[in-house]
């Protein structure tokens, strides 16, 4: 008769498991649970021993998973968070209440526009949460397919993970964003104005990696598109704006107001392009779960906040 793992195991020790999985470093997976390296060195002695595996494997580039670790991460997930729900739910949620950490990627155009601001209202109702802020990646949706991030907020990009779903959350428009002194003066611009300037882009992953939604728009029109700096970081861009005569095309929930010497200007009407749908990317075990509701409730409220 095989060997029952389960009636002989600390229940534990499986979120132990799964933490250090997806840090792949005891320093780090310590960190997160408010505990001591040695009490994670020690817990994952206690796993290889029950299980009959290594299941991390130290390298230069950190904890490499055994194929044994990999398996059981992969059915793991789901039953702890199925637990997890369980006992939540006969719980009222209070944001006060919550710890360890809270991880969220964002398009590098949302995040410039409502980083800090998430981050006050979460930090003001759940201080203990440490939040991490993460700039969209080409591995997101695979992270958060892995549960290794609570949510994504990018625009509409291709998902192949059937497990990941989403919500539309707001959308946006673009518009061009100059420093105030700049020699164009006119509060609107059309396509041909925006091709005679050099142009400063984002990069932004799974989206416009490859050309900037400027370079396409332009090249529809049969216009050249001067592009000279870009970037994942928008603060890198809104200096390269606030120094010379470069127009930075981004998000209209860009937050200019912070800067006295940023102006923004709007598109033409007949060169305007259609919005942008605003999504959040989420695992569907995690959807309409209470501290989900409650995170994109303020993310909702922000978005509202910006286009007003």
């Amino acid at each position: 008769m095989a060997k029952d793992l389960f009636t002989t195991l600390d229940l534990n020790l499986l979120k132990i498991f799964q933490i250090i999985y997806q840090e792949r470093n005891l320093s780090r997976a310590a960190e997160r649970m408010h505990v001591t390296q040695p009490a994670v060195s020690k817990a994952l002695a206690k796993l290889r021993h029950h299980f009959g595996d290594e299941l991390f494997i130290r390298s230069y580039h950190g904890l490499l998973a055994t194929d044994f670790s990999q398996n059981l991460y992969k059915n793991l997930g789901p039953a702890i968070s199925s637990v997890s729900d369980a006992v939540n739910s006969t719980v009222e949620f209070k944001p006060e209440d919550l710890s360890g950490q809270l991880r969220i990627s964002i398009s590098p155009f949302l995040i410039h526009a409502i980083g800090n601001a998430l981050y006050n209202n979460i930090h003001q109702e759940a201080p203990d949460v440490q939040l991490l802020l993460l700039n969209w990646s080409s591995k997101t949706l695979s992270h958060i397919h892995n549960k290794e991030i609570d949510l994504g907020l990018n625009y509409m990009i291709d998902n192949s993970y059937k497990d990941v779903v989403t919500e539309r959350l707001g959308e946006d428009k673009f518009s061009v964003y100059v420093r105030k002194n700049h020699p164009f003066t006119s509060e609107s611009i059309t396509g041909e104005q925006l091709s005679q300037h050099q142009i400063v882009t984002v990069i932004n992953a799974d989206w416009n990696f490859t050309e900037s939604i400027a370079e396409i728009e332009l090249k529809k029109r049969g216009l050249p598109a001067h592009v000279t700096l870009r970037s994942e970081l928008p603060s890198v861009l809104v200096n390269e704006v606030l120094n010379s005569d470069a127009m930075f095309p981004s998000s209209s929930f860009l937050n200019h107001n912070k800067s006295s010497n940023l102006r923004k200007i709007s598109l033409s009407s007949e060169d305007d392009i259609a919005a942008f749908p605003v999504v959040s990317y989420s695992h569907k075990q995690l959807q309409n779960t209470k501290k989900q509701t409650w995170l994109l409730n303020h993310i909702k409220a922000l978005l509202n906040n910006q286009m007003e």
